[in-house]
């Protein structure tokens, strides 16, 4: 039952039809499974409770993945990481990720990660979770933690945490530190799924 359940949720998330399912997703979910320090059961967790919120900030199913794992190697708490990642990606656009509703108090949060961001490597620019100038189409999420994580030791250690605090919340500030400093790990998942047709 977890495993449909978790199956159907993925599929209407990330919009897949049913003939892409085994190769899809549950091949990929196969091979991260089998290669990461995760299991199966722990992914289809974590993306039952992600896998909404990040399709509508334009993430891949791959990319949830990779996120998810990279977090849940170091968490080894799979409800904690999805809720993580669905707290991030509604923080970013400004929604309390308690009440689901717009947060005045995270109206500007876009702006404090820019600023929070700001190190000698970018010549003080700042990270910004938009494409282009015009603040009209976002990164995806991968992307955006990626680019972060280039810095992330860069940064002060009252930045690191206030800038985990603004992104995850007080209550997911430890998930998404797991993220960060386990980035490597998004860019192994990622290739380990590009290669996983037949892993089912």
């Amino acid at each position: 039952d977890d495993a449909t359940n978790g199956l159907v949720s993925v599929m209407k998330a990330f919009d897949k039809d049913v003939d892409d399912v085994k190769d899809g997703i549950m091949s990929k979910i196969n091979i991260v499974g089998n290669n990461f320090a995760t299991s199966n059961a722990e992914i289809v967790t974590g993306l039952s409770k992600s896998s909404a919120a990040m399709a509508a900030m334009g993430g891949s199913f791959e990319e949830t993945v990779a996120l998810f794992v990279a977090g849940q190697e170091i968490l080894q708490d799979e409800n904690s990481m999805g809720t993580a990642l669905r707290s991030i990606s509604m923080r970013v656009r400004g929604y309390d990720e308690e009440t689901e509703e717009l947060s005045e108090d995270l109206a500007n949060i876009k702006g404090d990660v820019v600023d929070l961001t700001k190190v000698a490597s970018n010549n003080n620019q700042g990270i910004s979770l938009f494409t282009d100038e015009s603040q009209t189409k976002y990164k995806s999420m991968a992307q955006y933690l990626g680019e972060i994580a280039d810095i992330y030791d860069e940064m002060s250690e009252k930045n690191r945490q206030e800038l985990l605090e603004k992104l995850f919340g007080k209550t997911r500030a430890q998930a998404g530190s797991a993220i960060l400093t386990n980035f490597e790990q998004v860019k192994a998942a990622l290739e380990a799924m590009e290669n996983s047709a037949g892993s089912a």
